[in-house]
């Protein structure tokens, strides 16, 4: 059970999608576009208005990732949490500290400019205790709120669930309990967004981060259980149970809106539809497949990028649209197209260079033997 391979290539596929609807969704909500969303037809009005529960699906992915790679490991005593800690800072570090930086050379040129921060109304704690607290990646504390690269609230929330997973799957590696815990900790975290306790009550406990990560785990191990069985009829039914559920709660939806859920869309988004989504990527060979090709895979390596970057690229151009006065209409699909053209190619030049340079410093004490994928 604990060896077995699932195809985890589609997953790269999800991941570019959210990263790029992220991206998307920041512009509908930063810039003014009262003129109209740009793009306004088929899927991308979706993503205009659920953007922000594509996050939710970076979290399933990261817990789904992290216990697929790692629990082995972890359970045989095979990775120390010093190894398993530089292996997850290799990763991300680098360009959050880089488009930390960045944003703040930013926001600098831009309240000489303006007089203001960017998106002040919706990013105000740019503060030197916020910068260190960036720094360390515990931006996502909730102590002061959103703060410089604000997209990067996600890394600092995901980084505690590592930590938080290692603790738990190596304390109780000599037993085999693991969805227990996946499903307690999903409780708990259901329990801290439907009973609406203070931020203080959950500092470093960020109640998306907990359901989703966790949520992904527990999709692991059943997706593990289901690669099992050989029953056309169970796995037929198990899709198609599934595809039902999908549509229904789009239909209903698109019908009623959000209020007839009955409770927080970060429960509904990261402890089912993802899920359920994921789930039929790792399993229906067809969908895995469609996601698992070249373009998916190489927007996947840059995905991160375009998640830290897609903000600042945002500053740079309303800086450039107030120092020359052009009046940029941000509802123009010409100025959106700008815009994502300028994350893509800084994306993949910061992807590039890192790989020759900056990754380096992190390649010579890398632990364990490289394989994940990650």
């Amino acid at each position: 059970m604990e060896n077995i391979k699932l195809k985890t290539d589609g997953l790269n596929g999800l991941r570019a999608i959210a990263a790029f609807v992220v991206m998307t969704f920041c512009h509908y909500a930063l810039f003014d576009v009262c003129n109209g969303l740009p793009l306004n037809f088929g899927v991308f009005m979706y993503f205009w208005t659920h953007g922000e529960y594509f996050v939710d699906l970076f979290f399933v992915i990261s817990g789904f990732v992290i216990n697929y790679n790692y629990k082995v490991k972890i359970k045989r005593e095979e990775l120390t949490f010093l190894c398993y800690i530089k292996k997850r800072i290799h990763r991300f570090y680098p360009i959050m500290i880089a488009s930390l930086f960045f944003v703040l050379l930013l926001q600098i040129l831009y309240s000489t400019v303006t007089g203001g921060w960017f998106a002040a109304d919706k990013i105000n704690a740019n503060t030197i205790f916020t910068f260190i607290l960036n720094i360390f990646c515990l931006q996502s504390l909730g102590l002061k709120g959103n703060s410089f690269n604000a997209s990067s609230w996600y890394l600092s929330a995901v980084f505690i669930m590592y930590i938080i997973y290692y603790f738990f799957t190596y304390k109780y590696r000599k037993y085999d309990n693991d969805i227990v815990i996946y499903m307690i900790s999903i409780v708990f975290g259901i329990i801290l967004v439907e009973k609406g306790y203070p931020p203080y009550f959950a500092i470093m406990l960020n109640h998306r981060a907990i359901i989703g990560f966790f949520a992904g785990c527990l999709i692991c191990e059943l997706c593990k259980y289901f690669s099992l069985i050989k029953n056309g009829g169970v796995m037929f039914a198990t899709y198609g149970m599934i595809l039902f559920c999908i549509i229904s709660f789009f239909t209903l939806e698109s019908l009623y809106g959000e209020t007839m859920i009955g409770c927080s869309p970060t429960i509904i988004w990261g402890l089912l539809i993802w899920p359920m989504i994921i789930f039929l990527v790792i399993n229906v060979k067809f969908i895995g497949n469609i996601l698992s090709i070249k373009l998916f895979q190489w927007l996947s390596k840059i995905s991160i990028c375009v998640y830290l970057l897609h903000y600042p690229i945002m500053i740079m151009i309303d800086l450039i649209n107030r120092l020359f006065d052009l009046e940029l209409n941000y509802s123009s699909d010409v100025v959106f197209g700008i815009y994502v053209v300028m994350v893509v190619s800084l994306s993949a030049l910061y992807y590039y260079i890192s790989k020759l340079n900056i990754s380096s410093i992190f390649n010579k004490h890398r632990c364990g033997d490289g394989n994940e994928k990650e």
